[in-house]
């Protein structure tokens, strides 16, 4: 479990503010009402799995620097109040899902910029173009006497 609300404390916060960036503008065909419902129960969602996150792994992390070792029965006392909270942030986040699916609110993925490759600049056969290496006299590629 330690695994999985770390990575989620590494990846959520960046999902989180994506949607925090959003605005009611970005989906015009969506009532603002609703937008703004969704966007609440969504953020909240995220909220409660960050914080229930960060505080269980400083929970863990305080008690074995105090005592020196994992303390069981801190974990014992603390999962059904993690449990819970991440209950009620699965309530949050389904009521938000079903907002998301009955209107249509497609969060696209940011686009990358595609790697564009900058154009070779050495030596090229003069028949295809293909590099080669200075002061070769025949291309590899197409056979062709090169000049020198």
């Amino acid at each position: 479990m330690d695994l999985i609300l770390l990575i989620l404390v590494i990846v959520y916060p960046k999902k989180r503010d994506r949607i925090a960036a959003l605005s009611a503008s970005n989906f015009p065909n969506v009532p603002q009402d609703q937008f703004e419902h969704w966007k609440r129960l969504e953020l909240l969602s995220y909220d409660i799995v960050i914080r229930c996150g960060i505080i269980w792994i400083a929970v863990e992390v305080i008690g074995f620097f105090i005592v020196g070792h994992y303390v069981f029965s801190l974990a014992v006392a603390a999962l059904p109040v993690l449990l819970i909270l991440l209950g009620v942030s699965a309530v949050y986040g389904s009521k938000a899902a079903k907002i998301k699916k009955a209107h249509g609110i497609v969060i696209q993925k940011q686009q990358r910029e595609p790697l564009v490759e900058a154009p070779y600049q050495g030596p090229q056969c003069v028949a295809c173009a293909a590099p080669i290496e200075a002061g070769v006299k025949l291309c590899h590629k197409c056979g062709w006497t090169q000049p020198g």
